[in-house]
């Protein structure tokens, strides 16, 4: 067992040591943009790729809450299991997250395909009408990175060809821009509150108005 825990580690370290961060950043960015234009973000995937598009959807939308600010608008579409399984049985498995992307989506929503091979025909499918639909498309991909990775506008390829590791790396991928933004949100809003401190002070200052007061 030593053995083979010291492998699997290898191979994720190898498959990091891989990883392009300039797409990382760019998904990241992506995320920012779609909340500060308060667009949506739709996370999907299945399988195991189901479970971290749940778990990225928690993070994205309650892992990154700041009190007094304004919070993301992130749904895994993977959730809704009345949905999910009314589509799938009157339109095919298939079509489970397209179906859904047609009740919700709008120009400019940001679109999360979780996926090992990048394969999934219900996935991809939901990329494409989500490009036909003037959303953003990205995907976490792993193996050769299949169809999604010609299909989205960002792209992280896991490179490895096991679902272990690769299912690991969405999760990796997931906490960094979790992380990245609940960071971010929280050092905004402290200069946001000083910035709104500093106008109090400086509007009181020989009962004289030195500076306007703005939006608060």
């Amino acid at each position: 067992m030593k053995q083979h825990a010291a492998e699997y580690a290898q191979k994720i370290k190898d498959m990091l040591d891989s990883l392009d961060f300039k797409e990382v950043e760019r998904l990241t960015n992506s995320v920012l943009d779609a909340y500060r234009n308060d667009h949506q973000v739709f996370i999907i995937g299945n399988g195991g790729s189901a479970s971290a598009a749940s778990h990225m959807a928690c993070d994205l939308a309650k892992g990154t809450v700041v009190p007094g600010k304004r919070r993301m608008r992130v749904i895994s579409l993977t959730d809704n299991m009345a949905m999910f399984s009314a589509i799938a049985n009157d339109f095919g498995y298939d079509n489970v997250f397209l179906e859904q992307l047609k009740n919700v989506l709008n120009p400019g929503d940001l679109v999360i395909g979780i996926s090992a091979s990048g394969n999934s025909p219900n996935v991809v499918n939901a990329i494409r009408y989500a490009n036909q639909s003037g959303a953003i498309t990205a995907s976490i991909v792993g193996f050769t990175g299949g169809a999604m990775k010609k299909e989205s506008d960002i792209i992280i390829h896991l490179k490895n060809s096991e679902y272990g590791p690769v299912e690991d790396g969405h999760l990796m991928i997931n906490h960094m821009i979790a992380t990245f933004l609940q960071q971010r949100f929280s050092v905004d809003h402290q200069i946001e509150q000083r910035d709104r401190e500093e106008r109090r002070v400086l509007r009181s200052e020989g009962g004289e108005l030195v500076r306007s007061e703005g939006p608060s």
